[in-house]
């Protein structure tokens, strides 16, 4: 009998694509399965995708390169102004037009405007350059300026919690309902809003994620798919 069950393990598992470990079942294509009990010892919980209404303010952190009593050395660029230069990724860049208004913290509260952004930074971020009005001459070269770009329009996005987005090697990952498993999905993030993130592609409204321990279940599926390495 026991080599009947043994014999019944192997097919599960090479046939079908079954593995339990633990309690937890593994399917591949299917995901993760677990009892009530594996849940609850786990601390298993789960959150509904959502489209929410939102403003899509932006923060970024630049730096001071040019004092407001500095000659100009380029057109571009006139005395009595403070310039500052940030690195920021591609979402921001996409969404920060040249001219664009931006409140900015630091040395002291002041106002300042977007100079200049490269449109080719969309794809994979790079260097944007402000200007900061700067009558009191306060921000110093080397100075960090506190952006934020403050929007009245809002928008509707479909968002996430942070906790449900699981950052792998491979990507950006949440572990979704799908019927009585967990499927680990592969996702596209968008701007991130507070404590959550959009989804640009790989979620809908209404599906229910794994809120946490997603670690956790991903550590299980590698297991199971490469035999506990």
């Amino acid at each position: 009998m026991k080599y009947v069950f043994l014999f019944l393990a192997f097919i599960a598992t090479h046939v079908f694509g079954e593995r339990e470990l633990d309690g937890v079942t593994f399917k591949e294509g299917s995901g993760i399965q677990m009892g009530i009990k594996t849940k609850e010892s786990i601390g298993l919980k789960t959150v509904e995708v959502e489209d929410r209404a939102t403003r899509r303010d932006i923060r970024f952190t630049a730096q001071v390169y040019r004092e407001a009593h500095e000659v100009s050395q380029n057109q571009g660029e006139p005395s009595g102004f403070a310039y500052a230069s940030a690195w920021v990724d591609g979402s921001t860049a996409a969404q920060l037009t040249n001219g664009t208004t931006l409140l900015i913290n630091g040395a002291n509260k002041a106002t300042g405007v977007v100079m200049r952004t490269d449109r080719t930074m969309v794809e994979s971020g790079g260097p944007m350059l402000i200007q900061i009005h700067d009558n009191e001459q306060v921000w110093k070269i080397g100075t960090f300026a506190y952006a934020e770009s403050v929007s009245d329009e809002s928008s509707t996005a479909t968002m996430i919690p942070i906790s449900a987005v699981l950052e792998t090697a491979y990507g950006p990952f949440a572990f979704v309902a799908n019927g009585a498993y967990f499927t680990r999905t592969e996702i596209s993030l968008g701007a991130r809003i507070g404590h959550h993130l959009e989804i640009t592609a790989g979620l809908y409204s209404g599906d229910v994620a794994v809120a946490q321990p997603g670690e956790t279940l991903y550590r299980t599926e590698l297991r199971a798919t490469k035999d506990g390495g």
